[in-house]
């Protein structure tokens, strides 16, 4: 196989992987999108239904939700981390030394570490979420 042959190979490697990457970016925006929705949702009936006694698990569905699409959230970022090295890799090979834009990123400091490469936006947008929809049953039951 000639180098220019490789090097095409390569490429259309890359730009499927980068495909995978992109999807799988754009579910993790859809589950922040439509958990912020439903969890807003959920809060807002809970506010109007305030005259019958509700169970105390229903005060818990948003906090339980955002427990379980963070834990759908952590698995696309680690394979979202996975395919972006691969294709750091594969961009030196492509483009040269200085590789492209996922070897720029690969670089990137804005972390919370360095190992998984969750942004630190992600990180806080998480944290925050997490602890409000735990800290919001107490309040809002105690109303």
């Amino acid at each position: 196989m000639e180098a220019r042959e490789f090097r095409t190979g390569l490429a259309d490697e890359i730009a499927h992987l980068r495909g995978q990457l992109n999807a799988n970016l754009a579910e993790a925006r859809s589950l922040e999108r439509y958990l912020l929705l439903l969890t807003g949702g959920v809060w807002a009936w809970l506010a109007t239904h305030t005259q019958a006694p509700l169970p105390r698990l229903v005060w818990w569905v948003p906090a339980i939700l955002t427990f379980l699409v963070i834990i759908r959230e952590v698995a696309l970022y680690l394979e979202i981390r996975r395919l972006s090295g691969y294709i750091a890799r594969k961009e030196i090979v492509v483009v040269g030394e200085n590789g492209g834009w996922e070897t720029h990123v690969a670089g990137s400091t804005w972390t919370l570490h360095a190992r998984y490469r969750v942004p630190i936006a992600a990180g806080l947008f998480w944290m925050l979420l997490l602890t409000t929809t735990c800290l919001a049953p107490f309040w809002l039951a105690n109303r």
